[in-house]
């Protein structure tokens, strides 16, 4: 598979616009959005539609398709279409309306919002590949997985509690007991299982400011 690039400030400064709209994607959600990603080209100036079976689609990842698949895949393309997120103060969303399912038939493009942050990227963006994330279990590790993916250079990455939370945009938990039971401890296995990194997390409360959770990262390849 193609590996895809992403604009960091696509991972890490993107907010929902609105309630309807989150930055967790259930699987095939996240399958849509890496297959239209993956199949930008270096030189390309625009998105170009792509037209495929689900056969093909089902071949690409790797799925056994049935009547699950079909449903699934139906609601990915139409939540694509609907979710919104703000970027520097502009609307910006996944899929452009002309994207559709219908029969075996997928009708799939980019919307044009999203052109400053996945087409002629030069720096600050990330680089991943399909099998860093195809065994994820947890509906968070995806977005965890991107957050982290994008910091992985520096080799740690800083965030408030609160902010971590809401770096979800999902309403996922209320409580710090919550967020580390539901969140952070699934999708943490996953990535250290599955990807291509090794997260090490701890919280430190500095003194006279709210909680923080430290995050050191560390591919795989690399020797100890």
């Amino acid at each position: 598979m193609y590996s895809v690039a992403i604009a960091n400030k696509l991972i890490r400064e993107a907010v929902p616009a609105d309630s309807k709209s989150s930055l967790v994607f259930l699987p095939m959600e996240f399958r849509v959005k890496y297959l239209l990603v993956s199949l930008i080209q270096k030189t390309t100036f625009e998105f170009d539609a792509i037209d495929i079976t689900t056969s093909v689609f089902a071949d690409y990842f790797g799925l056994i398709w049935g009547g699950v698949q079909t449903k699934s895949l139906k609601n990915a393309i139409e939540t694509l279409k609907e979710c919104r997120y703000i970027i520097d103060g502009e609307i910006v969303k996944w899929l452009s309306d002309e994207s559709y399912f219908s029969d075996r038939n997928i009708h799939l493009k980019i919307d044009d919002s999203l052109a400053p942050y996945l087409l002629q990227l030069k720096d600050n963006f990330t680089l991943y590949d399909y099998d860093a994330v195809s065994k994820f279990k947890s509906r968070y590790s995806y977005r965890i997985y991107e957050f982290l993916k994008s910091a992985e250079g520096m080799g740690f990455y800083k965030i408030s509690l609160d902010d971590a939370i809401t770096m979800l945009g999902d309403n996922c938990c209320k409580t710090k007991n919550e967020f580390i039971k539901r969140v952070l401890t699934p999708a943490l296995n996953d990535i250290n299982i599955h990807s291509d990194l090794v997260i090490k997390k701890r919280f430190h409360k500095p003194f006279g400011k709210s909680e923080q959770l430290w995050f050191s990262i560390r591919n795989k390849s690399e020797t100890v």
